[in-house]
């Protein structure tokens, strides 16, 4: 068990599942619902494999709101307000 906050700064840009060069147009070429589908579960796959930990407090603003939002929708993640 961890003691005090682990804190790990999401983005909105394709770079945990692209091997596209930041460099080249494709890479900006994504919707928000495609951040969902494969950014989220990746950065919370990789923040509780790398902390051990079995959950996670998600805080998000803005774009990051939405998309969290859809992903609790879709996938019945459990949130406790």
């Amino acid at each position: 068990m961890m003691c005090g906050w682990e804190i790990s700064v999401g983005t909105s840009t394709p770079t945990v599942t692209s091997t596209l060069d930041n460099n080249d147009t494709r890479f900006w070429d994504f919707s928000w619902h495609e951040i969902r589908i494969y950014e989220v579960p990746a950065m919370v796959d990789d923040i509780l494999r790398a902390t051990e930990e079995p959950d996670l407090f998600y805080v998000a603003q803005s774009m990051g709101n939405s998309v969290s939002d859809v992903y609790v929708v879709e996938d019945g993640v459990q949130r406790e307000d």
